[in-house]
């Protein structure tokens, strides 16, 4: 278990379902397509499309206007995705996703294809979340710090299933961009009869938490993984000073970023005193 508070420096990856290795040359790289296409049970398929820029200089990421993108569902289901009023974000009209349900995408652009795929897995709905004060002592120093429990009643702790759990505070804009944990039901903990994730947080006495926790399939709790130990160093350090060789991919035909699908349930709590055993 790792906190994942990740800074991207080419380009920003959330997801990804299947596990491509690039190798990549980041002392100055050409521009490549750059896609990032989401769907999230109940809701639109939204994709955006853009360049890299080099390396040393990656603050541009021009947006790719007129592209062809498609997502069809197991079903056979097809839709082209309509261009939004933002230039290089694409977004369904009709198409939404669906819990246990596998997805494929194609981008079709200057005479190239790029094709992916993603599983929407069922939404947990059964669990509860609620905070802890903890310390810690280092010789005559107490340092205090919060706990956030989430807690699963019908699960098992041998299953294999994927979570990320993102929090951030009631009134936080942002909502925790770039803040998440994730776990796998094996990393659960069984606490008088409860399968439980304890997760260390910096939130402070009487905050109002959002809690969301998303479903996901292995291969995107994989890439997560993965690219957590490529932009921070063991223990919760910043990132390394040497560049990334190999970021994940599940776009095909050399193309960067992620296409995923996952379900997401909510909760809201306040940080209190409950000691955590």
């Amino acid at each position: 278990m790792k906190k994942r508070n990740l800074i991207f420096i080419v380009l920003i990856f959330i997801f990804a379902s299947c596990e491509d290795i690039i190798d990549i040359d980041l002392n100055s790289i050409e521009p490549r397509v750059v896609i990032e296409g989401s769907i999230i049970d109940d809701k639109q398929v939204t994709v955006k499309v853009t360049h890299t820029g080099d390396y040393y200089d990656p603050i541009e990421y021009p947006a790719i206007s007129g592209a062809i993108v498609t997502v069809t569902d197991e079903d056979g289901n097809s839709e082209i995705l309509n261009e939004t009023d933002v230039a290089g974000v694409y977004k369904s009209q009709d198409m939404v996703g669906k819990q246990q349900t596998n997805y494929k995408l194609k981008v079709e652009y200057d005479g190239e294809v790029y094709e992916s795929e993603s599983f929407l897995p069922k939404k947990l709905d059964d669990w509860v979340s609620f905070f802890s004060i903890d310390t810690m002592d280092f010789g005559d120093t107490s340092f205090i710090f919060t706990r956030l429990i989430c807690g699963f009643n019908d699960i098992q702790a041998d299953t294999i299933n994927y979570y990320r759990v993102k929090t951030y505070k009631l009134d936080d804009s942002l909502k925790g961009d770039g803040t998440f944990e994730i776990f796998k039901e094996v990393d659960l903990l069984e606490i008088e009869g409860r399968q439980v994730i304890p997760i260390r947080t910096d939130f402070q006495l009487q905050d109002t938490v959002i809690i969301e926790l998303w479903s996901i399939n292995k291969d995107t709790y994989d890439f997560l993984n993965t690219l957590a130990e490529i932009a921070q160093v063991p223990g919760g350090g910043p990132p390394p000073t040497s560049t990334p060789a190999n970021p994940v991919s599940n776009i095909t035909n050399g193309a960067f970023g992620t296409f995923s699908a996952y379900s997401l349930s909510v909760d809201t709590t306040k940080v209190s005193i409950i000691p955590f055993k």
